[in-house]
């Protein structure tokens, strides 16, 4: 098997194997959201080193700030699903568009939170879960 093709293929299995990791997250997210004792740190120590894989991958993704201050659960969850779905699929172009149109709507939502946080003197904390702890409660 020439060398080329051979590379392709391993990296054609791990865009799958970060897909299929990305949708799993989502739905540990989707169903700990449920739970206003859900243990986000643990989460969060399994979901960074994700994140780090897919942009070695070339991936766009949250960073940290991000997701500890401005988006909501539903949006990371939107992210990982939509993004691991194109890549599970071996849609590479395709997750690479979706995670360039996510950090278009991410950056949106980050501003706005920044404006009403300066508007209103609040301030966000960084590190904490996603849209913050309140969410997890009423979510």
């Amino acid at each position: 098997m020439p060398s080329g093709l051979s590379q392709f293929l391993r990296y054609e299995f791990l865009d799958e194997c970060l897909g299929i990791e990305m949708t799993i997250c989502a739905q540990e997210l989707n169903k700990g959201r449920q739970y206003s004792d859900f243990d986000w740190p643990t989460f969060k120590s399994r979901l960074m080193p994700l994140l780090i894989t897919a942009k070695k991958f070339g991936l766009w993704v949250p960073d940290e700030k991000m997701i500890g201050a401005g988006i909501s659960v539903a949006t990371l969850i939107n992210y990982l699903q939509n993004v691991g779905r194109m890549l599970r699929e071996g849609h590479y172009a395709e997750a690479k568009q979706t995670a360039l149109q996510a950090k278009e709507a991410i950056a949106e939502i980050v501003a706005e939170d920044e404006k009403t946080a300066r508007l209103t003197g609040s301030s966000h904390q960084t590190g904490g879960a996603p849209g913050g702890q309140s969410e997890w409660a009423i979510l």
